[in-house]
Parts: structure tokens; sequence; C-alpha cells
């Protein structure tokens, strides 16, 4: 069974220990969320930050921008702090974060999907699909229409799950919570790429320069 990286519900009146009759004792135990030894936390300015994976090329980012950071949470909130969410674009890595405050949530997934997977409902969520059966007030049912498209394609596409009434965030996607209103939106839209086709100017041995020097860049990152 795949490990679980978090469990947590989104009502600032319950805490997680009471929505959630699983196992904690191998986890550290926030208000409103649980997470394992792989997660990085940070605060800063009244917002809070849980951050798993890896961001590749931090220090090129960190100088361009003026941050000092002690890890990856902290530069990931001290950029979206300064820019916003929109700058996750720019950022190369494998990686999902949680950013609240007071009034709202934030959830990011990398363009491609390698960080935890992140479920939820209108109530809970959890990077393991399987913890939703030890949430107390929910009650999973088999979604067989995202089944019937597993059996076609061998796969269930984003937004959907196995499970009714669980939703899937997609690679590429954020979500935001603000007073019980769910809004996921995707940061690399297709119609967004046909809008840019044809707007490189580069003759075409330019342009295989031009992939050969980001491919290589990429790779030394790493």
């Amino acid at each position: 069974m795949a490990k679980t990286d978090f469990v947590g519900n989104f009502k600032a009146d319950k805490k997680i220990q009471e929505a959630y009759s699983g196992d904690l004792s191998s986890s550290t135990v926030s208000p409103q969320l649980a997470y394992n030894k792989d997660c990085l936390y940070f605060n800063e300015e009244q917002k809070q930050i849980w951050f798993w994976g890896r961001i590749y090329g931090m220090e090129k980012l960190a100088t361009q921008y003026s941050i000092r950071f002690v890890n990856e949470a902290d530069f990931m909130l001290q950029l979206y702090l300064k820019k916003g969410i929109d700058i996750v674009r720019r950022i190369d890595g494998e990686f999902t974060f949680i950013i609240t405050n007071d009034t709202k949530t934030l959830v990011c997934r990398d363009r491609h999907g390698a960080g935890p997977q992140f479920f939820y409902s209108s109530e809970f969520f959890s990077s393991n699909l399987f913890e939703f059966r030890n949430f107390n007030s929910f009650t999973p049912e088999p979604d067989y229409h995202a089944l019937t498209t597993f059996l076609s394609i061998g796969y269930i596409p984003s937004p959907q799950s196995s499970l009714k009434g669980v939703q899937k965030l997609g690679a590429g996607f954020f979500l935001t919570i603000k007073d019980g209103v769910q809004v996921e939106k995707d940061m690399f839209g297709y119609q967004e790429f046909l809008n840019s086709n044809n707007s490189c100017k580069m003759s075409i041995g330019d342009a295989t320069a031009e992939y050969e020097r980001l491919h290589k860049e990429a790779i030394e990152a790493r």
C-alpha cells in the first residue's frame, strides 16, 4: 500500500484527531493536519506552509528574487509572498505544498505531478485515497463511472477518483479553499499553449541550440 504523507480536514473548528480515527502515532500533528517525517514546515507573516518534495535550481531563483532561505518550505513561502501563485510556473521540481492563513488554504502540485497526490472532498483531504475510510463522517462509496473509465483506458484521469465525492488534484493545478468554496485552476492550460503557438521567432538551428542548453541546465540542476 502507498505511504501516507498527510491527512487533514478543511474545517478550522475541528481538530484532525476528532475527524480521523486512523493511527497518528508516527505523525506530527497540528490542529487540522497530520503529516510524516518527509514534510518540511515553515511559517511567516501569519502564513504556514507544509512542503513535500524538492525544488531544483533554488539558488538561481533565490539570487534573482533576493531570497535567503533555510529549506524548500521557507523558499517556496517567501517566493509565494513576493510573486504570488503564478511564480510556480517558473519552478522546476517535484513537490506538493499546502499554504494556510486564518481565512484561506492553498494547495499546489508541480507541473508533472511527481510530488504526492492530493485527494480531497468538501471536508477532508489526504495524499492516500485509502485513508478516507478513516475519516469519521465520511462513508466510502465507489464511483462506478470512474471505475468504468479505468477499465476502458487503464487509469482514472483527474479530477475523478474511484470514490464518490472525492476529487484528485491534477498535475500543474492549484486549489484554493475560502469560506468553504473550493476553486481548482490549471496553471498550464492547453488554451494558453495554443495561443503561444508560432510565437517563437528563432531559426531551427537557434531553437535546437537553445533546447540543448536548457536540457543540460536541467540535468545539472539535479
